[in-house]
């Protein structure tokens, strides 16, 4: 069961044979029932019939819910969820798009469930990796995107723009810094990649703009999943984040929602 905009994964596990369903409403959900999921491939194929549409959650257990929902609607989806859930139900997040597929057990065990879930995605030809230090994976990709998230949309810019200059590229360094320093207090031995995660961004995505910068402007700001997350772990540990901090409220002053 797909839950939100994971439309790739369900037609690459429906070609592998997998009996899939997406949640899909109105329109939305008419077009795909009459017309088929359709997501383009880079090869330029497109088109997925196999799979079923329904308005409302399945009413039975499945065997694995892909929760593809913007973060401040994660709540809610969990409580629509519980139906078609059970014991052995694997719920995978992938609310960080359809890139870097990358997930694990929060103990670091190769559990039977995350290598059942690594055999389906093989089979369906999905690029996944199973980690067991899925702390330092969360912890890399939360402080990049803490950053860069946050400092774009605030300052309507986009990557290159804002690392053009020291302000810009030492705002978020510090904020980078802070997100780790947070990982560090609670324990979590998370490799500080800083100056190469800025130096990959500066020269590969110039131009890119954030999905929050992206989505500013039509939709909620997921910044409550972002700084508000590094916020409320630093009070745990014992970590000061007055950055996060004072971005999540800068955020929160301009959400539409």
């Amino acid at each position: 069961l797909v839950v939100g905009a994971g439309g790739y994964y369900a037609c690459e596990l429906a070609r592998a044979g997998h009996d899939v369903a997406v949640v899909a409403r109105g329109a939305h959900g008419a077009a795909i029932g009459a017309h088929g999921l359709r997501v383009r491939q880079p090869d330029g194929s497109e088109g997925c019939n196999r799979v079923a549409v329904c308005e409302a959650m399945l009413e039975r257990i499945v065997d694995l819910v892909l929760v593809a929902v913007k973060s401040y609607d994660s709540e809610r989806a969990a409580y629509l969820l519980r139906p078609c859930t059970g014991p052995a139900t694997i719920v995978l997040s992938l609310q960080n798009g359809a890139a870097d597929l990358v997930f694990g057990e929060i103990d670091g065990t190769r559990s039977p469930r995350a290598e059942r879930l690594a055999a389906w995605l093989e089979h369906a030809h999905v690029e996944h990796r199973l980690s067991t230090r899925i702390h330092n994976v969360v912890w890399d990709k939360l402080a990049s995107n803490a950053a860069f998230n946050a400092v774009t949309t605030i300052t309507r810019r986009s990557i290159g723009e804002v690392l053009d200059g020291d302000p810009g590229a030492g705002l978020i360094r510090d904020t980078m810094r802070e997100a780790f320093d947070v990982a560090h207090g609670l324990g979590h031995q998370v490799p500080v990649r800083i100056d190469a995660s800025i130096d990959h961004s500066r020269r590969a995505l110039p131009d890119f703009r954030t999905s929050m910068l992206r989505t500013s402007s039509a939709a909620g700001l997921e910044y409550d999943a972002l700084n508000g997350a590094v916020t409320r772990a630093g009070r745990r540990a014992g970590v000061a984040t007055p950055l996060n901090g004072t971005l999540a409220r800068l955020l929160a002053a301009i959400d539409r929602r």
